[in-house]
């Protein structure tokens, strides 16, 4: 009986590991973009200033970098609850993230974005 109970505790522990693993990595608005970071010029008229990575309770993005206070899923649907710190301020924030499939996504704060390899 305790082993079956352990047994469905890690199993439930590995789904829920998995899962916010699923939203994981860098995203990028083009996958021309994914080699670039924030900041650097693709060509003379376009530079990348909208990636976003996300790792454990990391959130970053371009002039910010925020720490993942909650992390919620319904469905294919993320909503994260951030602190974040850009150019001398902090403040909360909330970002809502729909998986399309495993390589693309729906930010609220970035629109469509593809996932980097």
């Amino acid at each position: 009986m305790k082993i079956a109970a352990i047994s469905s505790i890690i199993f439930l522990f590995s789904i829920t590991y998995a899962n916010a693993a699923s939203i994981e990595g860098k995203w990028a608005m083009k996958a021309a973009h994914c080699d670039y970071e924030n900041g650097e010029q693709v060509s003379q008229n376009e530079s990348v200033d909208g990636n976003i990575t996300i790792s454990g309770k990391t959130y970053e993005a371009y002039e910010g970098s925020c720490r993942i206070r909650s992390a919620k899923q319904s469905g294919s649907t993320w909503r994260l609850q951030l602190r974040c710190d850009s150019e001398g301020e902090t403040s909360n924030s909330t970002v809502t993230i729909r998986l399309k499939d495993d390589n693309t996504a729906i930010f609220s704060q970035g629109g469509q974005m593809v996932r980097c390899r």
